[in-house]
């Protein structure tokens, strides 16, 4: 008899353990979980910016525990860690997002015609394409292929069995594929899986995480952002 999948404790369950008991290792706990989402949307793109990637997590963390009672209804705050990283890093650096699309859309000219894309081709459009899911597609997306959770998990986070977490996995990936190639990427479904699968996304540094806990729930975190992580 196999021994039950340990769900982890939700992230809601944290947020109220911080805002409640003043718990800071409970938002710690959030900022570990959340950080290689976050960090991995900044640094693509920035274009592998470490310096502005990390800034971006501060900026979005700091929002974290200023909205923490607005989220704590929340079983999962994933869709909105990435949401809140998109708005960061376009405003950040919108002109120069642009300027590198244009560049290499006349770079790679026009697309190969196998149903297959590159990471390439795939990396400036894919969080638009994200962006552009129905939340709750988008949150299975972001759990299998961003935060790396096997189906057994999903399905214990959606309160569905294995089989039925990796079937709702293929149906957003196919969603996604849909919307990518409305961005004229076009690729099978499986290909696409294929190629999140094999990607290895920007790994934040080691105490990062522990160095934007600290700083958020800081007195002076209340401040606007100032664009430089403390150390």
């Amino acid at each position: 008899m196999k021994t039950p999948l340990r769900v982890p404790t939700s992230d809601s369950d944290l947020l109220r353990q911080y805002l409640e008991d003043n718990l800071q290792s409970a938002f710690e706990d959030l900022v570990q979980r959340h950080l290689p989402l976050v960090y991995g949307v900044a640094h693509r793109h920035l274009e592998g910016s470490s310096s502005e990637a990390e800034d971006i997590a501060q900026e979005v963390f700091l929002r974290l525990a200023r909205q923490a009672r607005e989220l704590v209804a929340h079983p999962s705050v994933s869709g909105w860690c990435f949401q809140t990283t998109r708005h960061v890093v376009l405003n950040h650096r919108r002109s120069q997002l642009r300027r590198r699309q244009r560049e290499l859309a006349i770079a790679n000219g026009p697309h190969s015609p196998e149903n297959e894309c590159s990471w390439e081709e795939l990396r400036p459009v894919l969080d638009d394409a994200l962006e552009a899911l129905p939340p709750r597609d988008r949150e299975v997306v972001l759990w299998r292929y961003f935060e790396l959770s096997p189906h057994a998990e999903i399905g214990g986070r959606l309160g569905i069995q294995e089989n039925a977490a990796r079937m709702r996995v293929e149906r957003a990936l196919e969603k996604l594929r849909e919307q990518l190639e409305r961005r004229s990427i076009t690729s099978t479904a499986a290909a696409l899986g294929l190629l999140l699968g094999q990607q290895v996304f920007a790994t934040p540094p080691p105490d990062l995480a522990g160095r934007i806990a600290r700083y958020a729930v800081a007195p002076a975190a209340v401040t606007p952002w100032s664009g430089v992580l403390m150390a």
